[in-house]
């Protein structure tokens, strides 16, 4: 197949493969408000392409990471055009080296947030952390339990966070909010044992289907920590009030239930074995270097 710039592609069950020798060549994509890294692809790819590319975006569009490369010596034109804008990148254009500060991940600080929420005494600061508009749903989720954590805005979508214990409330999760968090189910599920009364978690069928049932698994592991917990076809629903034993628990190779297991070895009363953490070598290698150091400060 051909891409939207002139490039030829291949495509196998598993990867795509994307052949050189080929005439790169500007576009304009029909796609409107396309997602921000797949812009600054789209753009960085446009620098080698003959011709001009062009992406159209509505006018309450806040994703602009054509300032990204406007730092770097490259020209990027944002033009008002109808009722929005056009964002155009001419070829031929060099970039100009020089070191980048790459903000954290939002996700990948949510076991830390979770702690620091649910450890008496605790103070955390998470610096320097990208918060997007559509990718913060669990963050106010957790803000609306009783979370309490201060948003600092750095500006150019960076933020600190900075996370003080909390009361947890309980409270009901369903259709499009279950949607949102649909990657956090593990974590609320452990903070849920730290809430006061019920959270209820529903309209989560769907994680049943993939290589293992998840949210079966997710209900066998916390009730084998003696947490309270219930389970029914569309999801789990955990009393908060009760302390969590230890125990031995498998991921199963998933980094969103070995990051969960690894909150609940934090807040259970005994020891907790994780298995099947591999998986974080990919997303976060010094992940458990990190959490033991955290855990060391707040003594």
């Amino acid at each position: 197949m051909r891409g939207a710039v002139g490039t030829e592609i291949q495509r196998e069950p598993a990867r795509a493969l994307v052949l050189g020798g080929t005439k790169v060549v500007g576009c304009v994509f029909a796609e409107v408000d396309i997602e921000a890294e797949f812009k600054l692809g789209v753009m960085v790819g446009a620098l080698y392409a003959e011709g001009k590319t062009q992406l159209p975006e509505t006018a309450s569009n806040r994703n602009r990471m054509e300032r990204f490369l406007r730092g770097r010596g490259v020209e990027v034109e944002r033009c008002k055009e109808g009722q929005g804008y056009v964002v155009s990148v001419e070829g031929g254009q060099a970039v100009r080296a020089l070191d980048v500060e790459v903000a954290g991940q939002l996700a990948l600080s949510y076991p830390l947030i979770g702690a620091a929420l649910c450890r008496k005494g605790s103070k955390l600061t998470v610096k320097r952390v990208a918060i997007h508009a559509g990718r913060r749903a669990f963050l106010d989720l957790l803000r609306q339990i009783g979370a309490e954590i201060d948003i600092e805005d750095l500006g150019e979508g960076e933020h600190d966070l900075h996370v003080k214990p909390s009361e947890l409330k309980s409270t009901r999760v369903a259709g499009q909010r279950a949607e949102k968090i649909i990657d956090h189910i593990a974590l609320l599920a452990v903070l849920a044992t730290q809430a006061a009364g019920e959270i209820v978690i529903r309209d989560i069928e769907g994680l049943r289907q993939g290589a293992f049932d998840y949210v079966g698994h997710l209900f066998e592991s916390l009730r084998s920590l003696e947490a309270r917990v219930g389970e029914f076809s569309e999801g789990i629903v955990v009393k908060g009030g009760f302390p969590m034993m230890g125990g031995r628990l498998d991921s199963r190779g998933d980094p969103g239930l070995a990051l969960a297991f690894a909150l609940a070895g934090l807040l259970a009363e005994g020891e907790i074995t994780v298995e099947g953490t591999e998986c974080l070598e990919a997303i976060w290698p010094d992940f458990f270097k990190t959490l033991y150091l955290l855990k060391e400060t707040q003594r």
